[in-house]
């Protein structure tokens, strides 16, 4: 049967591909769009998105009244435990900059990882890298989310692992880590680091939902809760982040996971990306 993203998957296209061939009919499309609000509103295995809106308001105001709204609940704070156990193809080069980036910034750098949940990378990357034994790694995320992270750090004995419900604590931090975050969040990401008075100078990014010419937000569901959920167009995400100071390095594709939403072909994305930009000199990080 494949994994549930690819199953996910499996069913988001076919959707469309129904809905291309008979959705201008005007008796078949209106019941494919109910049919499909339908499996989202009761949703508790697959992660799903529905619609394409303006703004974060309106897609909030559309969510079913069948989940909660948003990641600050318990349920939520108690997923993806499966990411305790290993490491995802998309991590390996947020790893390869993560090691490069902390060894060009002093014997006690300091991670800010935006959105890092219960700190699950902070576990599971150091069964690959020799982190400095002064590393401090700071994860901010919803309150539900870090008590959860608080209670599993206490049993683990994570050395250096904190938590915090403050973006501002990124001030003066040496790598902004973000894997999968930043879509949550309707504050622009230049717009959260030009309000600091010492931006990171890595900025680490996962799992970006960019899209080659459009923006939107839509609705997700991820079983436990309905999110808002932005799109990016790629090059308006990474030209906002020029006048920071930052330069793109690299960009890599994460072709496993994508945001599919039915009836929107128009701003949906085949494919999440990652990237990492510096405003350290060109070569400091690799040296």
């Amino acid at each position: 049967m494949g994994s549930k993203p690819q199953q996910q998957r499996y069913m988001t296209s076919a959707v469309q591909m129904v809905y291309r061939k008979l959705g201008n009919r005007a008796v078949v499309g209106p019941l494919l769009e109910r049919h499909y609000e339908a499996l989202f509103a009761g949703n508790r295995e697959q992660n799903l998105f529905r619609g394409a809106y303006d703004s974060f308001e309106a897609a909030q105001a559309s969510a079913p009244r069948s989940r909660p709204v948003g990641y600050d609940h318990p349920e939520p704070a108690k997923m993806y435990r499966d990411r305790f156990e290993r490491v995802f193809t998309n991590d390996y080069p947020m790893m390869l900059w993560l090691e490069r980036a902390l060894q060009a910034s002093g014997e006690a750098p300091r991670v800010f990882d935006f959105g890092g949940h219960v700190g699950f990378a902070r576990y599971t990357f150091a069964r690959y890298l020799r982190f400095p034994a002064g590393l401090r790694w700071q994860v901010c995320d919803v309150p539900a989310v870090v008590a959860e992270g608080e209670a599993i750090a206490r049993e683990q004995g994570m050395p250096g692992l904190s938590f915090t419900t403050d973006r501002a604590q990124a001030d003066g931090a040496d790598v902004f880590f973000a894997s999968g975050s930043l879509q949550y969040v309707p504050t622009p990401l230049a717009e959260m680091l030009g309000a600091l008075r010492q931006p990171p100078p890595h900025l680490l990014l996962n799992m970006l939902s960019l899209h080659p010419t459009r923006s939107a937000v839509t609705l997700q569901s991820i079983g436990t809760v309905f999110c808002p959920y932005a799109i990016f167009q790629r090059d308006a995400f990474v030209q906002s982040l020029a006048p920071l100071g930052y330069r793109l390095v690299d960009s890599w594709d994460n072709p496993d996971k994508g945001c599919t939403i039915p009836f929107h072909p128009e701003v949906s994305v085949s494919g999440y990306t990652g990237l990492y930009l510096s405003r350290v000199a060109p070569g400091a990080a690799a040296a």
